[in-house]
């Protein structure tokens, strides 16, 4: 009984109780810590790594794309370069989130079309497989759209600058 009341105890304090190690959130680089305000010099990471940021809007599509994914591409694609944010490592995470938006798409159409339930073998109904797929793909398609600040929350965390501030005057954006 005691152990169960001591692992309940580590697991609230978020405590990894079998790799003795704390989880928390993820650490930002300082890329972004200086694009939303919040860089400090006494918690600089040495010898981060650098990743250039994407200036030119004539990326291709990658080949493992097909269909609505294509378009998910193209739309935001643009869209994050314009933005400044889109770097050589988040392409991965765009391309990810390109396929699972279009694995949402074609599972709604699906369930859509072929009704959210389906028959069992027993004669009972269970929900459309599909139904799941679209579930999960929406999950993917928040989570990788938050890494790449798609939504709304991710989007007033990251400032990109107006241009109009001058620099050497702390009190130019007020």
């Amino acid at each position: 009984m005691k152990t169960v009341a001591l692992v309940r105890f580590l697991h609230c304090q978020n405590f990894n109780f079998f790799w003795g190690a704390r989880m928390g959130r993820k650490k930002k680089p300082t890329s972004l810590k200086l694009i939303e305000g919040t860089y400090r010099k006494d918690r600089e990471v040495e010898q981060e790594p650098e990743l250039e940021v994407i200036e030119s809007i004539d990326l291709g599509v990658p080949s493992q794309l097909v269909g609505k994914a294509i378009e998910a591409w193209q739309y935001y694609a643009p869209i994050l370069i314009a933005s400044k944010i889109l770097t050589q490592g988040d392409l991965h995470n765009l391309v990810i989130f390109c396929e699972n938006y279009r694995l949402w798409e074609d599972a709604v159409e699906m369930y859509q079309a072929e009704g959210i339930s389906v028959d069992t073998p027993g004669g009972g109904k269970k929900p459309h497989p599909a139904v799941r797929i679209a579930k999960d793909a929406a999950s993917a398609v928040a989570s990788f759209g938050a890494s790449l600040g798609l939504d709304p929350s991710s989007r007033t965390k990251i400032n990109v600058g107006k241009g109009d501030v001058k620099k050497g005057n702390p009190f130019g954006a007020i």
